[in-house]
């Protein structure tokens, strides 16, 4: 667009060109830092298996001395069934930090320096795969999660309530 003389701002939707421009290569990971972000469990009538199983990794994480966060946030409209997600996590994590970022930066900032990011949002893994974070995608409700990690020539998305998701 600047070649073309048009001012546009760097946006979500174009977060390879922007994490390129902003965001050094090799960031600084903190390798005992799992993130969590981006549930898509919506409308699943087994939410309470599928929490239930995030608890019990989760708590694995920690038992293995990792610091585990749900990196949440958005400038508009927050992803609702995130919202429910964490509620559903912290009834039985009532400690879980949540990090709600403020700002694309903040966010691209929490995601680039996890040493692991769980997810099945398409953005995040995008920005995980463009800033050098290893991550794992779960199933998501639409097929972008699958088309990306097709596209990266990686294993297709662990299921939520996959029973052994710590020996994936």
């Amino acid at each position: 667009m600047k070649k073309l003389g048009v001012k546009a701002p760097g946006s979500f939707d174009s977060l390879p060109v922007y994490i390129q421009g902003r965001f050094p290569e090799g960031m600084r990971k903190d390798t005992k830092r799992v993130v969590f972000s981006g549930s898509a469990f919506g409308k699943s009538r087994r939410k309470d298996r599928i929490v239930n199983q995030q608890v019990h990794y989760i708590q694995f994480l920690q038992d293995q001395g990792y610091e585990v966060v749900f990196l949440t946030g958005a400038k508009s409209n927050p992803a609702k069934d995130d919202e429910e997600f964490i509620d559903l996590l912290r009834e039985q994590l009532p400690n879980l930090p949540v990090v709600e970022a403020k700002s694309l930066d903040e966010w691209l900032t929490v995601i680039g320096r996890a040493g692991l990011l769980v997810s099945a949002r398409f953005h995040h893994t995008i920005a995980a795969a463009c800033l050098g974070t290893p991550f794992i995608t779960l199933n998501s409700n639409t097929p972008k999660i699958n088309g990306i990690m097709e596209m990266f020539q990686e294993h297709k998305p662990i299921k939520y309530d996959v029973p052994d998701l710590e020996g994936q």
